[in-house]
């Protein structure tokens, strides 16, 4: 299991078959049980640039607002939006770091109002 401590994890399945999709919500949970509460999951559909598209954005998307993950398109083969998909997440997963050390530098500031407060 290499996602049990990754900041940052990727379910991909293959918008042209159908059957790769409905795996999904066993990988989700898969993950969810064994990461990191903090991890960052993003599913991608992938393959768009195939024609025959056998599950459409809206339904990954929904399942996607369902499981409170982000959802993108992207395509291995050409390369369309796989650096989003990066870069969405790196934002995302920094934008928790900087949330967590601002509530701990909060903290630290009542802490030390506190203490003035008490002992004077």
């Amino acid at each position: 299991m290499y996602y049990r401590s990754a900041e940052l994890i990727f379910i991909v399945f293959d918008v042209s078959r159908e059957e790769s999709f409905k795996s999904v919500p066993y990988w989700l949970n898969e993950i969810k049980d064994k990461s990191k509460p903090t991890a960052v999951i993003i599913l991608a559909g992938n393959k768009t640039d195939i024609e025959n598209r056998a599950v459409k954005s809206e339904e990954a998307e929904l399942f996607a607002r369902q499981n409170n993950i982000l959802y993108l398109d992207c395509s291995a083969k050409s390369g369309n939006g796989v650096q989003a998909l990066f870069d969405v997440g790196i934002k995302i997963r920094l934008s928790q770091i900087d949330a967590l050390q601002d509530g701990a530098k909060q903290q630290k500031v009542v802490k030390e109002v506190s203490r003035q407060d008490c002992c004077m």
